[in-house]
């Protein structure tokens, strides 16, 4: 009986993570885009915006993001990150820009989709807990060593 609920619980875990791991890889992508659409509206010449940042933007595929703990997409984060608040910062010091309504709207989807990312990702890495704790569960443990359950990794 023991085995049965963990491992209900151990596969509704990993179920529930492949779904926050898509949500989390859609949001990315929405916040990709919606900076791409920026840095069109924005003159990159006359910005202070860092050309090395872009190139590294330029470089970035959009299949890294359904892997959120690979590297390619810590990267990636990072860069959006960073790219997200040079923008700003620009749009801050450019009055132009901030009566554009187009770029406006970019801003906006950005702020939200990333405060819908935050939410995902605290759920994400809950339930990466609650798989590691199941599978490392000591009564059952070499059960789920025997099927090869690893532990996943917190973004």
């Amino acid at each position: 009986l023991t085995l049965i609920v963990l491992l209900t619980f151990v596969l509704t875990f990993r179920k529930i993570n492949k779904d926050h791991s898509k949500s989390l890889a859609i949001l990315l992508t929405i916040k990709f885009e919606n900076i791409k659409n920026l840095l069109e509206l924005i003159d990159l010449e006359k910005s202070d915006i860092d050309a090395k940042l872009v190139n590294e933007f330029n470089q970035i595929e959009t299949k890294w993001f359904l892997l959120p703990p690979s590297e390619e997409c810590k990267r990636a984060r990072d860069v959006l990150s960073n790219l997200r608040d040079q923008i700003f910062l620009v749009s801050a010091k450019n009055p132009t820009l901030e009566k554009h309504s187009k770029f406006n709207l970019g801003k906006e989807n950005i702020q939200e989709a990333d405060k819908v990312y935050r939410i995902k990702l605290a759920m994400y890495n809950a339930d990466v807990l609650g798989y590691n704790y199941w599978i490392k569960f000591l009564p059952t443990r070499f059960i789920f060593t025997i099927f090869g359950c690893k532990e996943k990794e917190l973004i």
